[in-house]
């Protein structure tokens, strides 16, 4: 992801940690205690970094960690999501109270890593937490829409479409506010 797309996604971040001043945006804000991991991949998982919001100071790290950029031009879309589900069945088992989702965000077709077919396997071998846990796939830019929505239904999410409007009212939409 570069450019228009890249220069998208730091402004719905930005938006997410408090520069969208509307009524929605005030309501999607990441909140205090949320705790959220960015898992960043290209033709693999290259970083992953959880932040728990406790100030501004983390919200920065947030911003920053997407700012940061660093992607290649490979698209391992099911590997990062496999790698998501192992983070969030860990993060079911600690507080099976605390609700838990994974936002996939891609503008690519996967091209690298692990076949879908694979993910499905793995998911399914993760148990009853990984099913407790919905995805949200964000279709942007090249992203194959057909393979997100199957993701999303495998996994009790929905797929939300960006291009119809914009990555901060996609995000808003996760959140619940569309």
């Amino acid at each position: 992801m570069r450019g228009e797309r890249m220069a998208e996604l730091r402004a719905a971040f930005a938006g997410l940690s408090g520069a969208d001043e509307t009524s929605t945006g005030k309501f999607a804000r990441f909140y205090r205690g949320e705790r959220l991991t960015v898992v960043r991949f290209g033709g693999r998982v290259l970083e992953e970094r959880t932040v728990t919001v406790r100030g501004d100071a983390d919200l920065r790290t947030l911003d920053q960690l997407v700012a940061d950029g660093g992607y290649d031009d490979a698209t391992a879309v099911w590997t990062a999501l496999d790698r998501g589900y192992r983070i969030a069945t860990a993060a079911v088992r600690d507080e099976p109270a605390h609700p838990v989702a994974i936002v996939l965000m891609t503008d690519g077709e996967n091209n690298a890593g692990i076949t879908y077919e694979e993910f499905l396997r793995r998911h399914d071998s993760l148990g009853s937490d990984a099913k407790a846990v919905p995805t949200f796939p964000v279709h942007f830019g090249e992203a194959d829409a057909a393979a997100l929505k199957r993701a999303a239904a495998a996994t009790g999410g929905r797929m939300v479409d960006a291009g119809l409007s914009s990555l901060s009212d996609a995000f808003k939409e996760i959140r619940g506010c569309h």
